[in-house]
């Protein structure tokens, strides 16, 4: 039983959650269960595609054949905040006792995350925002950026680069990565300037989605108009068709106290949170796409290195390409000829890593059902130690094996053996993924049919000092295509960049 006032149904309501769905959440809670079973990480030769360099030129011109017919398109996850990259600035402003820069140098000495904002001030005119900066400064005190930095306070002008200039509060799309002789590039503008190398149709089309959060939304509208009149002045070859969503309020999640209560703030009213990036996979099925790369917002590169990034995005598609046709070649003969074509299935089968039950004699039904699902190659950089997830063998409730992104917050680092299989991971996820999501008669799949329902991700925080503990739905790259076909290939590193704190944009 769920204890709900009137007050409580009336926020649901308002936010589309049934009570229902609160039951199945605290369901979750009270499991405590929601781990992955490990069975071994993907490694080359072992789960994990090597492309042979004679390969992919090939693989390239396979998927450019696709591309002119207008069946691709980007969607990029954009409505997370930049607030944590600033995490430096905001640490800096706690701080008693810091006015110059010689005091924070001092202090820097046993503060990683004052020595964050010192190499932050250090090199600041080297970021794409640097002429704000120095605007800020002579509109605050008069002063030349180097007289602020020297005499100070050095706090009020971390204060306005957060606040007056706004870079604390912006979505980390809209804040300017790179420079160029023409201007500062925003990371938006960047996934739009990349995607015309590689999703762009034969009339220069370019298509994009992002999902956006709510309250940004006219921000990034501004920033559309401003892009596309950009690339009609100096890019008319490419011309980007971008659209917007948002993530459904519907979508949201509960908190619970640590005995998985229903937490309550200091008004008494449900703490709903955002349900993470697993909830995006209605904004995925309702962009109706075909093949669709998907990206995150901070994972892109100035002009002069982006050539490798679209080389290899070609690569992964082509490889979509091929997977594509040996499938539904597969599942047309299946429709044909029944369930005579067992040896044809089993080998397509064992080349991606798909267990076949041990059936002596498999129905054309149960055969079609193994091969018709949603696709997806993904690219895989060498692990260096980043955060996130990798590709691992996953075995389910039933003992099957299959091909899992996973994430650490999914595998009990308690348990030794889990562990040790975690640690001994050679690759990472960038979230180089291109996906298939239509079958071999053009239809979309219900891609909620796909999701492993279970594999929510569960975490502890704190509320305003209080612990909480928050759910979010099965990872749009983990359980939510725990069910899809899955490729993993080995990719450069040099073809990943992420942005997770500011000095990251530093060479």
């Amino acid at each position: 039983m769920i204890s709900l006032d009137e007050r409580d149904r009336e926020i649901l309501k308002a936010h589309g959650i049934t009570e229902e769905d609160i039951r199945n959440y605290l369901h979750h809670f009270e499991k405590n269960d929601w781990y992955v079973t490990l069975d071994r990480p993907c490694t080359v030769g072992d789960g994990i595609i090597r492309v042979k360099p004679e390969e992919e030129r090939k693989l390239v011109g396979l998927f450019e054949a696709e591309a002119r017919k207008g069946r691709t398109m980007k969607f990029v996850p954009a409505s997370g905040a930049a607030s944590r990259m600033f995490q430096c600035l905001w640490h800096l402003l706690e701080r008693p006792g810091i006015e110059s820069y010689s005091d924070l140098l001092r202090e820097a000495e046993r503060d990683k995350e004052l020595r964050e904002a010192a190499l932050f001030f250090e090199r600041i005119k080297e970021f794409a925002f640097s002429d704000a900066v120095i605007d800020c400064c002579n509109r605050l005190c008069g002063y030349t950026l180097n007289e602020f930095m020297s005499k100070g306070p050095l706090k009020k002008l971390a204060k306005a680069i957060l606040d007056d200039i706004g870079l604390g509060h912006l979505p980390k799309a809209l804040i300017p990565f790179h420079s160029y002789p023409d201007g500062p590039r925003t990371a938006f503008e960047e996934h739009v300037i990349e995607a015309c190398g590689y999703v762009k149709d034969a009339k220069g089309v370019a298509r994009l989605h992002f999902t956006v959060g709510h309250n940004q939304l006219n921000r990034f509208v501004k920033a559309r108009t401003e892009i596309v009149e950009k690339m009609f002045a100096k890019r008319p070859e490419c011309k980007p068709e971008i659209d917007f969503s948002v993530q459904s309020s519907s979508t949201d999640t509960p908190a619970v106290d640590p005995e998985n209560r229903l937490f309550r703030d200091e008004k008494g009213r449900l703490l709903l949170r955002p349900g993470g990036h697993g909830a995006l996979l209605k904004n995925l099925q309702n962009c109706n796409g075909d093949i669709v790369f998907i990206k995150n917002i901070d994972n892109v590169l100035p002009d002069d290195r982006k050539p490798p990034v679209i080389h290899w995005q070609k690569v992964l598609g082509g490889l979509l390409i091929r997977l594509e046709k040996d499938i539904f070649k597969t599942v047309e003969k299946i429709e044909s000829y029944g369930s005579g074509i067992r040896s044809d299935f089993e080998k397509l089968c064992n080349s991606l890593g798909i267990e076949v039950p041990p059936q002596s004699r498999l129905s054309a039904k149960e055969m079609k059902r193994i091969l018709d699902r949603p696709k997806r190659v993904c690219g895989v950089v060498r692990n260096v130690g980043a955060p996130g997830g990798g590709p691992f063998w996953v075995r389910d409730a039933q003992g099957r094996l299959s091909k899992q992104i996973v994430e650490q917050s999914q595998v009990r680092m308690t348990d030794p053996d889990q562990r040790s299989i975690w640690e001994s991971s050679t690759h990472f996820n960038p979230v180089h993924i291109v996906c298939s999501l239509r079958d071999h008669r053009g239809r979309p799949y219900n891609l909620e049919d796909f999701v492993d329902y279970d594999a929510v991700i569960i975490t502890r925080k704190h509320y305003k000092g209080k612990p909480i503990k928050v759910i979010e739905h099965p990872g749009l790259w983990n359980g939510s295509m725990a069910h899809w076909i899955t490729l993993f290939v080995e990719i450069p590193s040099e073809t990943f960049r992420p942005v997770k704190k500011i000095t990251d944009l530093l060479d």
